[in-house]
């Protein structure tokens, strides 16, 4: 089974990488660039841009599970660079399905709670509306369509994942909250906290690594009517950000004060996820909680 994962020095896709080579999958890299996420990852690793791919096109045709993780992957980047963010999370997506169409390669999309905005209900479906607050969000409801339209014109095989705020390893862009939070708790300095009253799901790197490898190991030995749909990879728990400043300065023992700045007009105050769908399809279940996720991720540095 030959697995292709795109943006595989990131976060997600490192540990993703590492889980399917340790069971057995043959597994090629790519990215523009491979440090120390990788260091450990013993596989074809293939340092190419994304967007420039052309000379990629035989490598995603030769393989039988496309793992597309590359992306501008935090909201503010998009909202700073809007062209910049559809050139990257949806002109991609386009290419990588225009080079599977007519073969039997299936796609594993990675997508985000973003594309549904400000939730009107609580856990959130993976049928409730799609209103995304940012351009982030709107990039990947985007490439959703483009996915749904290309499975209806060209029988695409394809399963769609929304990740919920997923953390837990040094790996991650220290511009995230909980890794920003972490860095200043360390430091003893002040967090800023934009508002503070935002609800939100955090899902722990290792349930979502074996959630992904479930998806893979259903996808490769069959094809049934769960295709082409979302999935979300949620707790069905929220936490406020304060509550999560002040979880983190109790696990990392810091002096660390609060300061509290206005909220952005794009935050979703409220996202909770419903994983039943997940569930019963994939048997992806979370095991660790925010505390128990973050003593773990805290002896990982």
């Amino acid at each position: 089974m030959k697995i292709l994962v795109t943006g595989g020095n990131g976060f997600i896709a490192s540990h993703l990488c590492e889980s399917l080579v340790k069971s057995g999958y043959s597994v090629t890299s790519i990215d523009r660039n491979f440090d120390s996420n990788s260091k450990k990852l013993e596989c074809e690793k293939i340092q190419a841009d994304i967007t420039k791919f052309d000379s990629l096109i035989e490598k995603i045709k030769n393989s039988d599970i496309v793992i597309h993780l590359a992306a501008t992957s935090r909201v503010d980047p998009c909202q700073e660079c809007p062209i910049s963010c559809f050139e990257i999370n949806v002109l991609t997506v386009l290419k990588i399905i225009e080079a599977m169409k007519g073969i039997k390669s299936k796609l594993i999309f990675a997508s985000s709670r973003e594309v549904y905005g400000e939730p009107k209900k609580i856990p959130v479906k993976e049928s409730d509306e799609k209103n995304p607050l940012t351009v982030y969000g709107s990039s990947k409801l985007a490439a959703e369509q483009l996915l749904k339209t290309y499975r209806k014109l060209f029988d695409l095989n394809y399963v769609t994942i929304r990740f919920a705020n997923v953390y837990g390893s040094p790996r991650d862009l220290p511009q995230r909250v909980i890794p920003r939070f972490i860095d200043l708790a360390k430091k003893g300095e002040p967090f800023t906290i934009n508002g503070g009253n935002q609800i939100i799901d955090f899902t722990f790197i290792d349930d979502v690594v074996d959630g992904i490898t479930n998806v893979v190991e259903k996808i490769s030995s069959d094809k049934g009517d769960y295709m082409g749909e979302a999935y979300n990879f949620a707790t069905g728990t929220g936490t406020s950000v304060r509550d999560l400043a002040k979880l983190i300065k109790e696990i990392f023992n810091s002096s660390s004060e609060m300061k509290f700045d206005n909220e952005r007009n794009y935050d979703v105050q409220n996202f909770v996820g419903d994983f039943s769908k997940a569930k019963s399809i994939f048997s992806f279940e979370p095991k660790h909680n925010l505390e128990e996720g973050l003593e773990k991720y805290k002896h990982r540095f």
